[in-house]
């Protein structure tokens, strides 16, 4: 990219800005940025994650969307600059807008990484399981992780609203996705009761006892939550 041509972008960047009565620069409220972020969940995050590594090194790519989400986590997704990106990241404006040409394309990338990233993680953590109950076991853990690694707490004390959001519009594709990874677990409960559960609820609560612990921070460790889970169950029998 040219010099001209990065000029150009940081234009336009600085059109969605205004002044503030102290002089100070503030970005303007990314409304439309926020809902590019919660919808760009319903398309395919492979096609994303292939484009970017087509397009340039996936090292920086992986730099700047970690600084992305470092960023949001401490200031909001409204708040997110290219310029603490690209300070996070340790890249320059340059590189950033070679990958992202606009805030809305790194928060469109981010999402779609954030959503393969899960999904992948609960598949590999189920396929990696011997037993129904290790592969429960092995997803609740990654769960615990992938909350952890996705800043999920430090987003929601930032945006709350998005992240409510965020959750309603996505809730419905993972309960389906649990249902169908941990097949294995509920047949063992299949099993022991002599009838089919219900496999689309019992991923739900699963679900929402996860989601509980970022509302409302507890000890994590999957040994905690696969108790509570299994007593749950027992009282379902």
């Amino acid at each position: 990219m040219t010099q001209a041509s990065i000029k150009t972008v940081e234009a336009k960047t600085a059109a969605r800005t205004k002044k503030t009565a102290t002089g100070k620069t503030a970005v303007n409220d990314s409304t439309g940025s926020l809902k590019t972020l919660v919808n760009s969940e319903a398309a395919s995050a492979k096609d994303v994650v292939k484009k970017t590594r087509s397009t340039g090194s996936e090292q920086s790519i992986t730099r700047i969307l970690d600084a992305a989400m470092e960023s949001a986590s401490r200031q909001g997704l409204r708040n997110l600059s290219m310029s603490d990106v690209c300070r996070i990241a340790g890249v320059a404006r340059g590189t950033l807008y070679r990958y992202f040409p606009s805030k809305d394309a790194l928060l469109e990338s981010l999402g779609q990484r954030t959503r393969y990233q899960t999904e992948t993680g609960i598949r590999n953590a189920a396929a990696s399981a011997e037993t129904g109950n290790d592969c429960l076991r092995e997803v609740v853990s990654f769960l615990i992780r992938i909350t952890s690694e996705t800043k999920a707490r430090e987003i929601l004390e930032v945006e709350p609203v998005f992240f409510m959001e965020f959750l309603r519009r996505n809730m419905p594709h993972y309960r389906e996705l649990m249902a169908d990874v941990l097949e294995p677990f509920f047949n063992e409960i299949d099993e022991a009761l002599g009838q089919k559960i219900d496999r689309v609820l019992l991923s739900e609560m699963i679900l929402r006892l996860q989601i509980s612990y970022i509302f409302l921070p507890d000890e994590q460790t999957s040994d905690v939550v696969m108790e509570r889970i299994f007593s749950a169950i027992d009282e379902i029998k």
